[in-house]
């Protein structure tokens, strides 16, 4: 990791909208909230994302939130010619949380978790409707357990899909090594010849934000062993041992 590099965006004002600092490969929400009395009361008027694209990093892709906009009207269009991007972009805005907006309730997170499982189920989509989608199922992670079967039955089929999508991510990314990281999730694939290695280790380090960020994501492709650099705490260590044949 290079500390002399930038990890973030600075805070900044885009078109109308002021953005805090955000990390690389993070959504940013505008501290302009809709207003009372509509559907999407407390919700941020839009977002954008922290690019490594540029140096030093910016705020790329814009978006707006329509405040009479609903997760139930989201889940709807997902079945008709609807602009993906635009719905992924809205489903992860209005499940995003701040101080001024309740959490999630279980409907909410139910269908939350039902657009983010067709989304990412849907073949063809582009790579930030499947970001927007990880996102989203990033933001329903702050809301409480699940505590019905609906809403139980929606998170596991999640789970399975985003199970599905780790695999497959490689394949569908013009990348060798992809990933998708969000503040609670983190979804990457990597292609590796079993005869080329010992064994994979994948390592989040551990950081002031306590969550996850992209320049503290590491993977190991070829290590006999568990090892992490002197000096780092982990918070999560996977690691996959290939037998010698």
């Amino acid at each position: 990791m290079n500390c002399s590099v930038a990890s973030f965006c600075e805070a900044q004002k885009v078109g109308e909208f002021n953005f805090p600092r955000t990390f690389i490969g993070r959504y940013a929400y505008t501290n302009e909230f809709c207003p009372p009395g509509t559907s999407g009361a407390g919700k941020p008027q839009a977002s954008t994302r922290c690019s490594k694209g540029n140096t030093p990093p910016s705020f790329q892709d814009l978006r707006v939130l329509q405040c009479g906009q609903t997760l139930a009207n989201i889940k709807q269009n997902l079945t008709g010619p609807a602009d993906l991007e635009t719905l992924a972009a809205s489903a992860r805005m209005l499940t995003s949380y701040s101080y001024y907006s309740h959490y999630l309730t279980a409907e909410e997170v139910t269908t939350a978790a039902q657009i983010a499982d067709t989304l990412l189920s849907s073949v063809n989509v582009s790579q930030s409707v499947r970001e927007a989608a990880v996102a989203t199922v990033s933001n329903i992670m702050y809301s409480h357990p699940p505590d019905n079967n609906q809403e139980i039955n929606a998170t596991q089929s999640l789970t399975r899909t985003l199970s599905r999508l780790s695999v497959d991510l490689s394949l569908i990314s013009d990348q060798l090594d992809s990933k998708v990281v969000q503040p609670n999730i983190v979804v990457q694939s990597a292609q590796i010849s079993a005869a080329d290695t010992q064994g994979v280790q994948f390592t989040a380090l551990s950081g002031w934000s306590f969550s996850f960020v992209a320049d503290r994501i590491q993977l190991d492709t070829n290590t006999s062993a568990v090892a992490v650099e002197t000096g780092f705490t982990a918070d999560a260590v996977v690691y996959l041992k290939f037998p010698p044949v």
